[in-house]
């Protein structure tokens, strides 16, 4: 394909581009991105890392929410493991694949004794607590 014109590109630097991504970030007070497991590949190029580095340039912290963690989370002001918040909360790391929904309410603050469980610098921080309680957000997941 290279030979009739077609051009090497990133996929997900290409599909921001082509949704007006980085219009959305700039309106937002805290961007949320995912991944089923964020690990080194992911904070490589996938899209978690673009949609991280696109914030960043505009000045807009990135929280990450993911089934799992396996690579470091530089960069992002709040990082979650799905798997890691069913351990803790019911003792048994597949709930988070079999409720991921009741996860990530918990670890955006939701749950019932409102603890939220994102996490920047290893301190539990509630989404509301980061955007003043009233966050606009622009999100993009996989």
């Amino acid at each position: 394909m290279l030979a009739w014109g077609a051009v090497l590109a990133s996929g997900a630097t290409t599909i921001a581009d082509a949704i007006g991504l980085s219009d959305a970030v700039a309106r937002a007070d805290l961007v949320i991105t995912g991944e089923g497991c964020f690990d080194a590949q992911s904070a490589a190029g996938k899209a978690p890392a673009v949609v991280r580095a696109l914030a960043e340039d505009l000045g807009t912290p990135t929280a990450l929410v993911a089934g799992a963690i396996a690579a470091p989370v530089d960069g992002f002001a709040l990082a979650a493991s799905l798997t890691v918040i069913a351990t803790q909360t019911t003792g048994e790391p597949d709930d988070a694949l079999r409720d991921p929904l009741r996860f990530a309410r918990i670890a955006g603050g939701a749950d019932r004794a409102g603890a939220g469980r994102l996490t920047g610098s290893a301190v539990p921080v509630r989404l509301s607590a980061l955007t003043g309680g009233a966050a606009r957000t622009a999100g993009a997941a996989r």
